[in-house]
């Protein structure tokens, strides 16, 4: 590799590193999975098809008027009145194919209740395409008619029982219309066959939760952040462990980033090695992150001296783990008394703990 692309890929990483932590909207994952699902875009798909079915070739001519009529026609205004969706349905050809592809691209320009109309008609006259049930129900949950959309989702996973798509959005559609233990059975069954599928056991202990079944919640969560995931889903698996009043997991600011971490643990007066592991994330970040100083608070209730132990200790493993980290860039502080923490349930303590977070660095 050359020295220009050396460098290019190291600035590009540095960028990279500095960009501050975000969590993704809830809907991305399964918003991804949809367009697997199509694998192709439909307007490719509709044109591809054209040669092979000369019955859709109305559909184009259809296309281009919904495009330029739902757009104002010219955007100065139109020259001629706007067709209705009926009409340019009925230059479409009617059928079932050309019925999803048409309500598709309703959805798309903002027209739900046609679009609604439109994927109906493709789900009746093909009630066993998973793909027209998976669409229509988007369009459902568009509308505002999640009772609906639930129905849509149940008929899908009947017809294709294996498909984790629709059964996480089946169990989504159950916590949002209040209904945790059909939600809890729905991610029961990906589980059985997918046990360690970060998002049913994410939505499984968000039932449980709500079901006031805080041991199963907890356990779901402790399962799923043991598979080492970072980023926004782990920090939301952190907030949802911490308000159920567990602390085994613990959030870290360093710098810029936000990191979820196993809770520092100590046996016979050393780290426990699972402590050690979760620290190495934070001796990292903290190595890139220039100008920001680390603060290792220890508590221990009614052992002032044990919490001293225990932050030096701490200190020593992040510096072992980043050589050439300046040991003045963290900071120890200890106490003999239980740290102050918040739950779900309001306020708490933890008689044994350790807390680190950074600041920027101050100059003198």
């Amino acid at each position: 590799m050359s020295p220009e692309r050396t460098d290019l890929n190291d600035a590009l990483g540095k960028r990279i590193r500095d960009l501050p932590e975000a969590e993704p909207p809830e809907w991305l994952a399964d918003a991804v999975m949809l367009r697997v699902a199509a694998s192709r875009p439909w307007w490719r798909r509709w044109l591809d098809g054209l040669t092979t079915r000369p019955a859709l070739a109305p559909a184009l001519v259809a296309a281009c008027l919904l495009l330029a009529f739902s757009g104002g026609f010219l955007a100065g205004g139109g020259l001629a009145p706007p067709a209705s969706p009926g009409e340019v349905y009925r230059a479409a050809g009617g059928n079932a194919e050309s019925s999803f592809l048409f309500g598709r691209g309703l959805l798309a320009s903002g027209h739900t209740g046609e679009a609604v109309a439109m994927l109906s008609r493709a789900v009746e006259r093909e009630p066993l395409r998973v793909e027209y049930r998976i669409w229509l129900d988007k369009a459902l949950g568009e509308a505002g008619r999640v009772d609906e959309e639930l129905r849509q989702y149940r008929k899908a996973a009947a017809i294709d029982d294996r498909s984790f798509l629709l059964r996480r959005r089946l169990a989504q559609g159950f916590l949002r219309t209040g209904k945790p233990e059909m939600a809890a059975a729905e991610y029961a069954r990906i589980l059985q066959s997918a046990p360690r599928d970060q998002q049913a056991l994410l939505g499984r202990a968000e039932a449980m939760a709500r079901l006031g079944r805080n041991g199963e919640a907890a356990a779901s969560l402790k399962e799923l952040l043991a598979q080492d995931i970072p980023g926004g889903r782990a920090l939301r698996a952190v907030s949802m462990l911490n308000d159920l009043g567990d602390f085994t997991y613990r959030r870290a600011t360093v710098g810029k980033r936000r990191l979820a971490i196993r809770a520092p643990s100590f046996e016979d007066g050393r780290l426990t090695p699972e402590s050690r592991v979760s620290l190495r994330g934070v001796a990292e970040t903290l190595r890139h992150s220039p100008g920001t100083t680390l603060h290792v608070v220890a508590f221990v209730e009614g052992n002032r001296e044990v919490a001293k132990q225990r932050a030096l200790l701490v200190k020593r493993e992040l510096t072992r783990q980043a050589p050439g980290l300046r040991a003045k860039r963290i900071r120890t502080s200890w106490f003999g008394s239980p740290e102050p923490v918040e739950t779900g349930s309001g306020a708490a303590s933890l008689s044994q703990s350790i807390r680190i977070f950074g600041v920027p660095e101050t100059t003198t």
